[in-house]
C-alpha cells in the first residue's frame, strides 16, 4: 500500500481563486515542487457548511486517510525558497499541530500544519471545532462571525491541544510589514493587505531611455514644449480624420509642470511600454484628455486612434475591433455587463496581441449584481489574465484586484503578456 502523500488544501470559492490567482499559483508550484499533492476547492464540497468549515472538514477526510496537511488560506503566497513542510513534521516530532500568530498576537488559521496518522492529535482537534462550530465565544477568541479562526483560537487553549501545538516564527505566516526576503509565506490578511509595495509578483514599469519627463531646461524648455504641444495637437487632429470620429482635447493647455506629471504617470509609462509607431487603439472608454495625448504621441503618424467615448453600444466596439488588429482596448466596464464582457473577451482573447485597460470600482461592479470575482472569472475563463496598474509604477501580481478602492486594470492573453514582459525586460535593463 502506497504512503498517503503530503497535501495542501486551500478553499477559494467565488472567484476568489482568480482574484488572488498569484498566490494559488505560488502554492501550486511549491506542491510541484516538494512533490506534494493540492487540493483546491473552489466550489464546496460539502454545501451544508459554510466554505470556512468546509475547508476544516476537506483537511479532517485527509488526516484520517494518513495524509500530513498543511491548510492554507487562498491570499497566502509562497515564496520560491520556502522549505518543505514536512521538515517541520520530521524535526518536531512531539508536536501535531503548527501554527503562527497573526497580527493580533493570536493563532491564526491561514497558515496551518496538521499531522496524520492514528496517534496525531490534529483530527481531534479539528473535529472538536467542527463539533462545537455554533458555539458563542468568550470576546478574547472572536475573529469573524462566520469563521473557524476564533474556534482554533479558543480550542487550543484545551489540553492536549495546547501541549501538541507548535507556534512557528512569522516567516511562515508573514502578516505584519514589512516583509523580508528571509520570509516563507506572504499572507495578504490584516495590514499586510493594506501595505501594497509588500505584494510579491509585481512587475515594474521602468522609464524608458531619454524619457520627456527629463526636459531641458532654460529658456529653451518652453519652446520645446510648445512645439512637442503643437505636434501632438496636429498628431490628434490627424488621428481624428482618419478615424471619421473627431478627437479632441479638453479647452485650455495643460502647463508645463502639468503635462511633466501627466508623463509621470503609471499609465502613462505603461503606454509607452506597451504601444509603438503604427499600433492601433480604440478607446471606448470615459473621456480621458491625457490617455488621448500619451497613446497619440506614442502610436505617431503610421498609428491610429479611434474614439468611440464612454457608453457606446457593445456592437460598435465588436465592430472596430473586427475591422482592426487592436493593440488596446479601453472601456468602461460599467455599462456593458457581465455579459458584454464574455463577449468583448472572447474577440479580445482570439488577438494574436491585445490588450484590455479598464477602470473598476467595486461598489460599481456590485450595483451592476456582480462581483470582483466575477469579472476576474469572465477575463481568465476567455484566456486573459488581469493586472492592476498600481501607484507605484508597477504593474500587480497576475488576477489581484482591489476590493476597496476604484483602479486601473490592464489586461492581455498568455502572449501578449510575455511579449510585455520581454520589453519591459529590454528596457528595463
Amino acid at each position: 500500500m502506497s504512503t498517503p502523500r503530503p497535501t495542501l488544501v486551500t478553499i477559494a470559492t467565488d472567484g476568489f481563486q482568480y482574484l488572488w490567482l498569484h498566490c494559488v499559483e505560488s502554492q501550486q508550484r511549491y506542491a510541484a515542487r516538494h512533490g506534494y499533492d493540492h487540493q483546491l476547492m473552489t466550489t464546496n464540497a460539502y454545501p451544508a457548511l459554510p466554505p470556512h468549515w468546509a475547508k476544516v472538514t476537506a483537511c479532517l477526510t485527509l488526516l484520517a486517510r494518513g495524509h500530513d496537511v498543511f491548510l492554507l488560506d487562498c491570499d497566502a503566497c509562497i515564496r520560491a525558497d520556502a522549505p518543505r513542510f514536512t521538515d517541520l513534521l520530521e524535526r518536531e516530532r512531539g508536536y501535531d499541530i503548527f501554527i503562527a500568530n497573526g497580527w493580533s498576537g493570536r493563532p491564526n488559521s491561514g497558515v496551518v500544519v496538521f499531522r496524520g496518522g492514528a496517534s496525531s492529535t490534529a483530527p481531534a482537534f479539528l473535529e472538536r471545532c467542527l463539533a462545537n462550530r455554533h458555539k458563542e465565544l468568550p470576546e478574547e477568541d472572536r475573529v469573524t462571525a462566520h469563521g473557524e479562526n476564533g474556534h482554533f483560537i479558543h480550542f487550543l487553549k484545551d489540553e492536549p491541544f495546547r501541549s501538541k501545538a507548535f507556534i512557528l516564527d512569522d516567516r511562515w505566516n508573514k502578516i505584519v510589514p514589512p516583509a523580508t526576503s528571509g520570509d516563507f509565506i506572504i499572507h495578504y490578511t490584516g495590514p499586510m493587505r493594506a501595505q501594497g509595495g509588500a505584494m510579491d509578483g509585481c512587475m515594474p514599469l521602468p522609464p524608458p531611455a531619454g524619457a520627456l519627463s527629463r526636459l531641458p531646461l532654460g529658456e529653451w524648455a518652453g519652446s520645446a514644449c510648445r512645439r512637442l504641444q503643437r505636434k501632438v495637437k496636429n498628431r490628434l487632429n490627424a488621428l481624428g480624420h482618419a478615424s471619421g470620429v473627431p478627437v479632441s482635447v479638453s479647452a485650455g493647455t495643460p502647463s508645463r509642470s502639468a503635462r511633466l506629471r501627466e508623463r509621470q504617470t503609471p499609465t502613462a509609462s505603461l503606454i509607452r511600454h506597451l504601444l509603438t509607431s503604427g499600433d492601433v487603439v480604440v478607446d471606448a472608454g470615459a473621456r480621458n484628455d491625457a490617455f488621448t495625448r500619451q497613446v497619440a504621441a506614442a502610436v505617431g503618424s503610421q498609428g491610429q486612434l479611434l474614439t468611440l467615448g464612454g457608453g457606446c453600444p457593445l456592437e460598435t466596439i465588436l465592430s472596430a475591433l473586427d475591422e482592426r488588429a487592436v493593440t488596446l482596448l479601453r472601456v468602461d466596464l460599467e455599462p456593458l455587463g457581465s455579459d458584454g464582457l464574455k463577449r468583448l473577451c472572447v474577440a479580445l482573447a482570439a488577438a494574436p496581441r491585445s490588450y484590455l485597460m479598464l477602470d473598476l470600482a467595486p461598489s460599481q461592479v456590485e450595483a451592476g449584481g456582480a462581483t470582483l470575482g466575477d469579472v476576474a472569472r469572465i477575463l481568465y475563463e476567455s484566456g486573459l489574465v488581469l493586472r492592476e496598474i498600481r501607484d507605484d509604477h508597477t504593474l500587480g501580481p497576475r488576477g489581484f484586484m482591489d476590493r476597496v478602492g476604484s483602479k486601473s486594470y490592464i489586461a492581455a492573453n498568455d502572449r501578449g503578456w510575455r511579449k510585455l514582459e520581454a520589453r519591459l525586460g529590454r528596457e528595463g535593463a
